[in-house]
């Protein structure tokens, strides 16, 4: 029977007992629970591999023009997913295709047939699907960039200017040791 995959922290906790501990495999094995073999891959590896599977049938730009279409008017909403892909694909992909990347992209047929996104931050294999999400985060980004930026300029402005309480102690300790040199004789 197959094991299931380790997370991160499982891993790092195997790496402790091997490592710092001293633990031999077998050991570690009695101790967490885990196989002899995801044990020998934890510590080989910290961080998992990515495991890529299947590629999807429709490409980004496909699923694009297939979200947008659906999203464009009220009765692309309630098509079935026959018709989609008759209408945008000419049939290339199946109805279960068509069924499978909308549920992946975010989007559920509700009760009254009509396809409605739930999770507007889906994503597809790594790449966000949602522009206005990218759109917010660059701009989110633009704006921090923007204030650390007025912060320098600020910082900058008054480094520049002329400190008054400065000059004025520099001033009076100038005085005082002037004055200290001319009471005191033995000093060089």
């Amino acid at each position: 029977m197959a094991r299931k995959h380790l997370t991160e922290a499982q891993r790092a906790e195997i790496r402790t007992l091997s490592f710092t501990a001293g633990l031999s495999n077998a050991q570690i094995a009695v101790r967490t629970g885990y196989g002899i073999g995801q044990i020998r891959r934890a510590i080989r590896d910290a961080v998992p591999g990515v495991r890529t599977g299947r590629p999807p049938a429709l490409s980004t730009e496909q699923q694009q023009e297939l979200v947008e279409f659906v999203t464009g008017a009220k009765k692309n909403r309630s098509m079935s997913y026959l018709e989609l892909s008759t209408i945008l694909f000419d049939n290339a992909y199946g109805e279960s295709c068509i069924r499978a990347t909308l549920r992946r992209l975010g989007f559920l047929r509700r009760e009254t047939g009509n396809l409605v996104r739930v999770n507007p931050g889906a994503k597809q294999k790594g790449h966000d699907m949602n522009a206005d999400a990218r759109e917010r985060t660059q701009n989110e980004t633009n704006e921090t960039d923007d204030q650390m930026e007025e912060e320098e300029d600020q910082t900058e402005e008054t480094e520049n200017q002329p400190n008054h309480t400065e000059t004025q102690t520099d001033q009076s300790q100038n005085q005082t040791s002037q004055t200290g040199n001319q009471t005191n004789p033995n000093t060089k």
